[in-house]
Order: C-alpha cells, then structure tokens, then sequence
C-alpha cells in the first residue's frame, strides 16, 4: 500500500530535520531520525506501508496517517475526483466583510479599497439565514475580515442572534487591526462564538505607528493594539486563541529594535499562555493596486536577499522564548520517541 503526502500538508527541511505541516488540521511535526521512513519523503513524495519496519516505526507511521499528514494514494485520488465528497461536507464556511474594506488604519502596504464601505445590514443577514438553511450543513463556520470588521459590531452580533435563534450550530474567527477590541467588543464577539482571532502588531511603538497609520489623530494605533492584547490575555475566556501577526522587515531585526519588539511581546503575551500563537510575516508587495503612498510602501518591503535572516531571527527567538508559533510549534513529545507532533487550536487562516 503506497502512502503520500496530501496538498493539505507543507513540507520543509530546517537544520537536517523534516518538518510536516498540516493545514487541514494545524498539527505540525519534526522527524529528527535521519533512518525514520518519513525523512525520506525530502527526496521521494511517497512511502510504501510494506517496507516499514514494523517494531521501530509502526506507531509513527499509524498516527500520522491516524492525523492524516500521510493517505493512502487510491483513496486519495479517488477522493479528488469524487464530487460528492468534495462538496457532501457537513461544515458551511463563509467569509464575510461587514464593513466592506472600511477601515480606521492606512497601513502603508495595504492593498485594500478602504472607500470600500458598502457595510452589511440586517437584510444581508436574512438572506445569508436563507442560504444556510437551504445548504442542509449541520455547522456553519464565520471568518469576519475587512477591512476592519469591528466597525460594524452591530452586523456581527445581530447575524449570530439570529442563527441562535434558528438552534443554527455556528462559529466564528476574525481578523481584526485591535484598535477596536476593549472588553465590552470582547464580551460581544466572544456572546457571537468568535473565539478565534488575528490581529496585527508591526514592532515597537514608533515603526509600528509609521507602519499601521491612524486616521485619527485620536487614536494611537500601537497604543490601541497593546491594550487590545492586554485585554485578550487578562480574559478568562480560557478557550479563546490570538494570533499575534507580526508584519516585519529588515530594519525590524535591527539589535535596538528587535529588543524593544520582543520586550514588547514579553510585557503583554505571557510565555505559558498557550492561548497565543506568534506568526512573523516579511513585509513584500502583495498588491500596489490601492496603495496610498507607493513610495512609503516600496520602502518598507523588506528585500529579498534578507527575507530568510528575518524570518529565521524570529523562529528562533520564538523557539527559545515561547512554545507557541503559528509557523512552528515547539516540539511536544507523543508516545513514538522518534516523532513529536505539536498541536495547534483551529484559528482563521486569513490576514490583513
């Protein structure tokens, strides 16, 4: 029986070790073992069940295809091209913008039409209920994104009401700039069943600021987003998760403003919060269509010649500093020694 690796998993290969990551699940794996029949896969995309030795690695092998990192072929490709199970799932994701692209910020490398506010109303809400009903799913997942969504809270809480009030099984995640999310928003978001989260914070206060621009000379964006993140980690919502997107550059490796970043982190995230999950993310051009300074943009993209050095500065401080990464988790150890799984909580996928 021949077994390989589905489009849903990510391979990659750091410092000799091969390193799953399933996005169907968010497990990620390390193989360490240079022996191990999965450190094969860095040269071969498949692996034959027969050739395992049935001592050593039986148990590796029977939870990885248990976790779905490794499928048996047949079925695998029989699956893409069945389309009933393609489209026969009992889960209804939508993803819905209920401020449009409006927002409060003009990050300078966005690529969004903040003029954009065509915002949700309650009418959108009935027809959204009609189609879910008429989809017969038994669970319907919500990713609010924007713009910033939470310019209209009002949308988000009467949309889950009302799926409450039609016994509709529903969940949500959001991305969200944090300038708006006080523990009142928090109270009303987490009475939603959003309990997942993104938001963004680009270093310490003065490149974060030069970085996510306010419209309002009344808001403090860096300011804004550290309470956000105070608020989150002092909540006794234990189930909640936060992903903490760092937008980053060269200049953000920088001896005097990585310590200050990091300081930052420390001071609001704490280390054995596992509710918190860090994902660094190099500044590049992801679309000059909507830009509002091309210049100030062009300038902030890191170049590509340091994108590794970046990237590989903050894993490693990650790695050393918190066990909790939304690229790599630190490594949990399982029953089979020679493979450790780390599990991560279901969070939306989606960034500004």
């Amino acid at each position: 029986m021949i077994f390989i690796l589905p489009y849903w998993v990510t391979k990659a290969i750091r410092d000799n070790n091969v390193i799953l990551f399933n996005w169907k699940t968010n497990n990620s794996v390390k193989i360490h073992d240079v022996y191990h029949p999965i450190y094969d896969f860095k040269i071969e995309n498949n692996i034959c069940i027969e050739d395992i030795d049935n001592n050593k690695y039986r148990d590796d092998i029977n939870w990885l295809i248990s976790s779905d990192f490794i499928v048996d072929e047949k079925k695998y490709i029989k699956s893409r091209f069945n389309l009933d199970s393609l489209f026969n799932k009992k889960i209804l994701n939508l993803i819905l913008l209920p401020a449009g692209e409006a927002c409060n910020l003009d990050c300078i490398y966005c690529y969004e039409d903040h003029d954009d506010k065509k915002s949700m109303k309650k009418y959108h809400a009935y027809t959204l209920l009609e189609m879910i009903k008429k989809s017969k799913k038994d669970h319907v997942h919500i990713e609010y994104f924007g713009g910033e969504p939470m310019l209209n809270m009002n949308f988000i809480s009467f949309f889950s009401d009302l799926l409450k009030k039609e016994n509709i099984s529903h969940s949500g995640a959001i991305t969200t700039n944090g300038t708006l999310l006080n523990e009142d928003n928090l109270d009303i978001l987490y009475s939603s069943n959003i309990k997942s989260f993104q938001i963004t914070l680009d270093g310490p206060e003065d490149i974060h600021n030069s970085l996510r621009v306010s419209k309002s000379k009344n808001i403090n964006s860096f300011s804004s987003v550290y309470n956000s993140l105070k608020v989150l980690s002092k909540s006794s919502y234990l189930d909640i998760n936060v992903i903490l997107r760092m937008n980053v550059n060269e200049k953000t490796i920088e001896d005097f403003n990585f310590d200050r970043f990091t300081q930052t982190i420390e001071s609001v995230i704490p280390k054995d919060d596992n509710r918190f999950l860090l994902l660094p993310k190099i500044i590049s051009d992801y679309s000059n269509l909507n830009l509002k300074e091309k210049n100030s943009a062009e300038e902030a993209y890191c170049k590509k010649s340091e994108r590794n050095k970046v990237i590989s500065k903050f894993e490693e401080y990650i790695d050393e500093n918190y066990f909790s990464a939304a690229l790599l988790h630190k490594d949990l150890k399982c029953k089979a020694p020679l493979i450790e799984p780390n599990l991560r909580r279901n969070l939306g996928k989606w960034s500004t």
